[in-house]
């Protein structure tokens, strides 16, 4: 049996944050924008739970049940899984790295340029005089 429990209401986007359960054992997570009534409120009670068991797709529910059952051919596909080695992991680091170095560069860029313009410093400092070199 599909059970629920809503974790989460935001009134200003008008929607809840649902688990849903089969068995006590949560299945699936949804954020779900609550419809409004002719007059404006949100459903509640007996239409808001009609509403959430209605759009609970079945087809979730089928698939992790043939997941649970175990499917022939996982290993074919765990056959095609390719670790990252540790020297990618490494590169990707070292550019991390360059990107944060000249996203800061950037924007010490422009808080020099924001001090020239509301007079705080006379000159940028981030811009070399064509005469020096």
């Amino acid at each position: 049996m599909i059970s629920y429990q809503i974790t989460s209401f935001n009134p200003s986007f008008g929607n809840i944050s649902v688990l849903f359960k089969k068995d006590d054992v949560v299945i699936a997570s949804y954020n779900v924008d609550v419809p409004l009534t002719d007059a404006g409120l949100f459903i509640t009670g007996e239409e808001l739970n009609n509403y959430l068991l209605r759009m609970f797709p079945q087809h979730v529910i089928d698939r992790k049940n043939k997941l649970e059952a175990g499917i022939p051919n996982a290993a074919d596909i765990a056959s095609l899984v390719v670790p990252i080695e540790e020297t990618a992991t490494a590169q990707v680091t070292e550019i991390s790295e360059q990107q944060q170095a000249w996203f800061e560069i950037e924007n010490e860029k422009r808080v020099a340029k924001a001090l020239v313009k509301f007079g705080l410093l006379a000159t940028d400092p981030t811009e070399i005089p064509a005469a020096t070199l």
